[in-house]
């Protein structure tokens, strides 16, 4: 018999739980988290050991100098441009996020409007998923064999795409405007509504009928979306921005934490400042970007655990952040002034460091190949 919770008894007994060292036994199956953070096929509680890493880097808007970096752990070598290396022609424009599902690498390519698809064993491209012009791609997740992405526009909404032939199956589900950041757990895919940090809601879309099947309000500026250990998801807002228009408008980031069996927001973190993205390891940590440092979570009790894990240089600026759940190893992706090539910095779970390596103009995404 599955396990039911009302939304007071599931905080309830993850209090308890987490207070005994344990762990909570997931309402779902996970089936893939997202946001520039770690956007790999989720692997079950014993991941694979680490074939490489690819880093997705953005280049300059407009220009169409987007690459793709790929890293080998064990040998810490560093391939740059690895799809004009195999393919012979450049990337595309503005390129905002790569995951990563079995053999297959999606490139998520904002300013070219389309997905570019690549065989992760020689970074051939198999295929490329043009969608309508002016969508803006931002956030891909895949639940079977269907890819869901975000389209960061006034008139939000979510593409539909058949992973097996390529084809668009669905132009255009309704959301939020300005949706970002998109996970999946189940047959259940949350979209963060991000509305450029004046946001408030996250739409439930249900991946059976492709339709919204509920809209949960949480803080401003939703961007992130993750999946913790326990079959919670974590929603991380950046808060909202002061500008000429609302000068005291200025709101600091927080994590929403939801239910997923009745789509209920159960708790809510402080997190300060603006944060910028967030990896959730099977450790039962999440790890957030806020400036130029790294703030560690734990997702058992919904506390922070340190505020300092990470701290960069003040011309860090760090965009990007995934964990290696084979190594425990943290990789955080520092686009430095968004014009100049970034590196990405990789790290111990406590914190100390385990290396680095050249990326291409603004690393913004990262993902493992198994």
């Amino acid at each position: 018999m599955p396990l039911v919770l009302n939304s007071i008894a599931f905080a309830r007994f993850k209090s308890i739980v987490s207070s005994k060292s344990g762990r909570l036994v997931p309402l779902l199956l996970v089936i893939f988290a997202a946001c520039n953070s770690n956007p790999t096929e989720d692997l079950g509680p014993v991941p694979l050991l680490t074939q490489g890493v690819y880093v997705l880097n953005q280049g300059v808007p407009g220009r169409g100098n987007s690459t793709l970096t790929y890293f080998v752990p064990d040998s810490d070598k560093v391939y740059q441009d690895v799809s004009w290396s195999a393919n012979g022609r450049p990337l595309g424009d503005t390129g905002n996020e790569v995951a990563v599902f079995g053999t297959s690498a999606y490139l998520v390519m904002s300013g070219s409007d389309k997905i570019e698809v690549m065989r992760t064993s020689d970074n051939t491209s198999v295929a490329t998923i043009l969608l309508k012009s002016g969508r803006n791609p931002f956030g891909f997740v895949a639940v079977g064999t269907k890819g869901y992405v975000t389209n960061h526009i006034a008139s939000g909404s979510v593409t539909v795409i058949d992973l097996t032939s390529y084809t668009i199956l669905l132009d255009s589900i309704s959301v939020g405007p300005y949706p970002e950041g998109i996970t999946a757990i189940g047959s259940k895919v949350y979209v963060c509504n991000a509305d450029r940090g004046f946001g408030q809601t996250v739409s439930v879309i249900d991946a059976t009928t492709d339709r919204v099947s509920r809209t949960i309000t949480v803080g401003d500026g939703p961007s992130c979306a993750d999946v913790a250990p326990d079959g919670s998801v974590w929603i991380m807002c950046t808060g909202s921005f002061a500008g000429p228009s609302n000068p005291n408008g200025e709101t600091p980031g927080r994590i929403f934490v939801i239910d997923p069996y009745y789509d209920i927001v159960v708790d809510s973190i402080f997190v300060g400042g603006h944060p910028s993205g967030m990896a959730i390891s099977l450790d039962d940590y999440a790890y957030v970007v806020e400036g130029n440092h790294v703030l560690k979570y734990s997702t058992q009790v919904d506390e922070l655990v340190t505020s300092g894990l990470v701290v960069g240089s003040l011309t860090s600026n760090y965009c990007a952040i995934a964990v290696d759940d084979y190594t425990n190893s943290i990789y955080v992706a520092d686009a430095r002034d968004f014009v100049q090539n970034g590196e990405v910095r990789i790290y111990a779970a406590d914190g100390s460091p385990q290396g680095r390596f050249d990326a291409g103009v603004a690393p913004v995404s990262i993902a493992f190949r198994r």
